[in-house]
């Protein structure tokens, strides 16, 4: 008995060594349920242990919009940390305790976040696009990068980027109407000029089709 358990020890010890040494970092995943507290998440000690050079002291997070946030990483002797950033994480995914959170990580520091809530079903921020009324429209969740510069989504982009100008108007939501540059790259389209001045008034944009 002793000899079959240490050679079923001995099994699991090369199956964990395979896994983290020879399987793509790519294929790598964690999850954590949230605390009561918003300010840190606490990346798990085995994945913090095994992945210390992969983890820089800057991460990048991709939440389920596309959307990406710069979360901070603290390495003590103890725990691996993701602190700075992660607060506004939390609040612009409307976060609560017991919910569930997949992270995989994708490279360069980098992973994409699936939010499950405390009833296993997917929290699908999505949805929110539902409010607008107008179509065609897209949803941005606020972070740093959309202060300075916005990506028009590419099934927005589609027959839109010929009929375009140096300019686009958005519509906040008490009417009034800004215009801001746009740079196309390609077939993309960003809006850069004007964005910056407005970002703190404008918490959703919809396009003005009369452009």
């Amino acid at each position: 008995m002793a000899e079959m358990d240490e050679r079923e020890e001995t099994s699991r010890a090369m199956e964990e060594q395979i896994y983290w040494n020879q399987f793509e970092s790519t294929k790598h995943h964690f999850f954590q349920i949230m605390a009561n507290s918003n300010s840190e998440l606490r990346v798990p000690k085995k994945f913090g242990m095994k992945f210390p050079m992969k983890l820089g002291e800057t991460i990048k997070l991709r939440g389920p919009t596309g959307d990406i946030w710069r979360v901070k990483v603290v390495k003590t002797e103890e725990d691996v940390l993701l602190r700075k950033g992660w607060p506004r994480f939390v609040y612009d995914h409307l976060l609560n305790e017991y919910d569930l959170l997949v992270f995989r990580y994708t490279g360069s520091s980098s992973f994409d976040v699936s939010i499950f809530d405390r009833n296993a079903c997917v929290k699908d921020l999505r949805m929110l696009q539902d409010r607008f009324e107008s179509k065609p429209h897209f949803f941005k969740v606020m972070n740093q990068e959309f202060r300075s510069k916005l990506l028009i989504p590419k099934k927005l982009r589609i027959g839109f980027v010929e009929k375009m100008g140096n300019t686009i108007r958005l519509k906040g939501p008490s009417g009034y109407v800004w215009k801001v540059g746009a740079e196309r790259a390609g077939e993309d389209i960003i809006l850069g000029i004007g964005v910056r001045r407005r970002a703190h008034t404008l918490s959703s944009q919809q396009l003005d089709q009369q452009i």
